[in-house]
């Protein structure tokens, strides 16, 4: 089966930058290498991973990745550090029925829930 991961690094100067991929550890590798001197990463390295999930679609992993870059600095940080009430704060639908999780699984399933959310509504 094969992979697509949507992933957020934090660059040099302190600002993120998402994307999206079929190999993690060496995306991650293009980006410091600088290999695109015209590449937003390029000035800004080296870059960390913050944050990633693992998708089967290419379709899904792409959506999510749109959708993060339309977010503001304050709800990228919420979902780096997986603070679900902050998540849910800063989104433009609020889901009622969404429990605290303290699960790290449940969690991240929750997570992808409310993306997910935020593309219905």
């Amino acid at each position: 089966m094969k992979y697509y991961y949507t992933y957020i690094v934090e660059c040099s100067d302190g600002s993120f930058y998402t994307g999206m991929t079929n190999n993690l550890e060496r995306r991650i590798n293009e980006h410091n290498a600088g290999n695109k001197s015209n590449s937003y990463t390029y000035d800004k390295r080296p870059v960390v991973l913050k944050w990633f999930e693992t998708f089967t679609n290419p379709s899904e992993a792409i959506r999510i990745e749109k959708q993060i870059k339309g977010w503001s600095r304050r709800k990228k940080i919420a979902l780096i550090e997986e603070n679900l009430d902050k998540l849910i704060e800063y989104s433009k639908t609020t889901p009622s029925l969404i429990i605290k999780l303290t699960n790290r699984r449940c969690l991240r399933q929750a997570t992808i829930d409310v993306l997910m959310l935020d593309i219905i509504f």
